[in-house]
């Protein structure tokens, strides 16, 4: 099949059927949910040897029809949107970036704009509604013009096949006139698209009923609260880790700046020990794990409600310099886009993920409590739970989210409350979030270890992601997203919480395991130094 020939339908009929592939080594069709990506410059052969399907060119059944016959005798491989592997190293050079184009449904707010309006405003959002409806109008009388016109075209068309040649020259110049106007219309229509999807990128989602406006609303406590202490100062846990020679911010300021830091000796332990029971916690409650790269194209990162664009004062995002490309801010991102730009059959839904990443976020913070040492940073480790589900199973899988993530909470001995977020600290994707603050005895206060949030269709929308229910009824799927664990917050609870009266530090019982049975972090001893 040659590459060059038509090739735009291929992505079509390979979406809009239902197709299975043989592998050699089985005897049972798998069902193909992905597709390895085109390769430009070479033929369909090529890409079955390169895919995980290897060998199975002649394997490919589709629906006994001459019509499907006689397409893909004519079709060849497209540009797909999944980024597979390959076995060569030039693979991920020729492979093309997907492309995100958002399907706001535009019907629907301006249909709701008052309840839109309404919405923006409790969520302190500053989207223009108002705008997006003159648009909307704005688009209708620029597609109908452009109807008529081609219309009127056509007329034209039909009226040269018996015209004479006076007349001909008449309608020669009219045809003229009007397929200027018509270029001038689709331009203005590109031009409107583009606005109404730069419009629509700033309105967030829409809020469950059931949310506070302004306040968060506490709906438990996790374990008892430790008694007061008389000297709160003394629990300031970054005291406590210099004095255990546990972490190193001087050498890390130096090095790469304020906001980073070395962990050393034990705190290095427990952050691997923290990553992989964690983990493996999640994973035996059916969740896969997925880990992701770092780095993602700056469209990927705007998909799941993140502005790398916006100005620097204001984007939390690290860009790379000359690149359309960003550091992630959690492993949620490419965790999203796997299945970006996929139509996933609805009996595979939910669809549970256990991600881990080093997240890095360039939010300066101020000064305070909540500001100091490791609770806030430029670049840490995190564990994400992040899943696709049918609208129906978002609510209950947003309480199943929030479960594990009471019980990690819990298995590490930590007090800490569960808070409903309010409308108004909702960020743009999350229709409803809820948030677990752990007690801090250095601040005698809380402050956030973990969040969850049910985004409902607003990254699938922008990432196209969809799920199909019967043939030709595809519907976005909904995303949820939750921290497993959050690596420096969890440290500095465990410091502040299990520190003792001769300085050590009590390892949690469930984390031990995990470090060769260690059950304290002790000071160290005197000239003797960690490296």
């Amino acid at each position: 099949l040659d590459h060059r020939t038509e090739a735009p339908m291929w992505r079509h009929l390979l979406s809009s059927q239902s197709h299975r592939f043989i592998h050699p080594a089985r005897t049972t069709p798998l069902r193909c949910t992905h597709l390895p990506p085109h390769r430009p410059g070479r033929v369909a052969a090529t890409w079955h040897a390169a895919s995980p399907f290897a060998a199975c060119t002649s394997t490919l059944h589709l629906p006994d029809s001459a019509a499907w016959s006689a397409a893909l005798s004519r079709r060849c491989l497209h540009q797909s949107s999944f980024a597979g592997s390959s076995s060569d190293s030039t693979s991920s050079a020729a492979t093309s970036a997907v492309d995100f184009r958002p399907h706001f449904d535009l019907k629907e707010l301006v249909r709701c704009a008052e309840q839109k309006r309404i919405n923006c405003a409790q969520r302190q959002v500053d989207a223009d509604i108002d705008a997006l409806v003159a648009l909307s109008q704005r688009r209708s009388s620029c597609i109908q013009n452009l109807h008529e016109i081609q219309h009127e075209r056509r007329n034209v068309a039909r009226a040269l096949k018996t015209a004479t040649e006076r007349e001909r020259a008449i309608l020669t110049v009219k045809g003229r006139r009007l397929k200027e106007k018509a270029a001038v219309l689709e331009n203005e229509q590109r031009d409107i698209a583009a606005e109404i999807d730069q419009q629509m990128s700033q309105v967030p989602n829409d809020t469950h009923p059931g949310v506070p406006l302004t306040e968060p609303t506490v709906l438990s406590l996790v374990n008892e609260q430790p008694p007061p202490i008389d000297d709160p100062e003394s629990r300031d846990h970054l005291a406590i880790a210099e004095a255990l020679d546990l972490v190193d911010f001087r050498m890390a300021s130096q090095i790469a700046g304020e906001k980073f830091y070395y962990l050393k000796n034990e705190a290095a332990l427990l952050e691997l020990a923290l990553i992989q029971w964690s983990i493996h916690l999640i994973r035996a409650r059916g969740w896969t794990p997925v880990f992701g790269p770092d780095v993602v194209r700056q469209s990927v990162a705007a998909g799941c409600g993140f502005q790398p664009r916006v100005g620097d004062l204001e984007s939390q995002v690290y860009c790379l310099d000359g690149r359309d490309k960003c550091l992630v801010g959690t492993a949620e991102i490419p965790l999203a886009a796997l299945y970006a730009n996929t139509i996933i059959p609805a009996e595979d839904l939910p669809i549970r993920m256990v991600g881990f990443g080093h997240c890095f976020r360039a939010e300066a913070g101020g000064r305070g409590h909540h500001n100091r040492g490791l609770y806030r940073v430029h670049q840490f480790s995190k564990v994400e739970m992040f899943a696709y589900s049918t609208p129906d199973q978002s609510d209950e899988l947003l309480e199943e989210m929030l479960a594990i993530q009471i019980h990690i909470v819990k298995e590490l001995g930590l007090h800490a409350r569960v808070l409903d977020m309010p409308a108004n600290d909702l960020g743009a994707p999350a229709y409803r979030k809820y948030d677990i603050e752990a007690w801090y005895p250095h601040c005698q206060d809380y402050g956030e270890i973990t969040s969850v949030s049910n985004c409902t269709d607003f990254q699938s929308r922008r990432l196209n992601v969809r799920y199909r229910m019967s043939r030709n009824n595809n519907r976005f799927v909904h995303s949820l997203n939750g921290t497993g664990v959050a690596v420096p917050r969890l440290l500095v609870a465990i410091l502040e919480n299990n520190l003792q009266e001769d300085g050590s530090v009590i390892i949690p019982e469930v984390l031990r395991p995990w470090i060769g049975g260690q059950e304290r972090i002790r000071p160290r001893t005197p000239g003797v130094s960690s490296p």
